[in-house]
């Protein structure tokens, strides 16, 4: 049997940043930063929209160091993607509260929400030793399942 492909026309209507905290002090006040102990946290959420067409997610990214067996924020960026997507509804559901992706859009969406967090993370760390540590590339299908666990 043959896979049935969808053609999906979308735009990404608006970013909005929804939080941003960088603790500078924190920052400096490491001698010798080693980027390779950073950690980087993803988190994601589906947002219902009240606009026909319109689907929302919110994104997050925190850098986490560690420092005396704790780990310290260093960067916590949240932002809101809204995208206008042509016959959303037959794209996806929502079902008492939860969000069911039948097929395949999240990933998709993620990774350019994902691409748009890095562009302003490179912004927001100009100036930083952070700076030259950008976002790396992820895998967006692999992190939608982490979250979902499998789902």
């Amino acid at each position: 049997m043959e896979a049935t492909k969808t053609q999906i026309q979308a735009r990404l209507q608006k970013v909005r940043e929804i939080g941003f905290r960088m603790d500078f002090e924190l920052l400096n006040s490491i001698p010798d930063l080693d980027i390779n102990k950073i950690r980087i946290q993803f988190g994601f959420q589906v947002e219902q929209s009240t606009e026909e067409n319109i689907f929302i997610l919110n994104v997050q990214v925190v850098y986490a160091y560690p420092i005396n067996k704790d780990e310290k924020v260093l960067v916590d960026l949240k932002t809101t993607n809204h995208y206008e997507i042509q016959d959303l509804q037959s794209l996806v559901k929502y079902s008492k509260g939860e969000f069911q992706d039948i097929t395949g859009l999240l990933p998709t969406l993620l990774g350019i929400s994902i691409g748009t967090l890095r562009g302003i993370l490179l912004v927001k760390t100009t100036g930083t030793i952070l700076a030259d540590f950008p976002l790396p590339v992820v895998n967006a299908t692999d992190l939608c399942k982490s979250v979902t666990n499998g789902k």
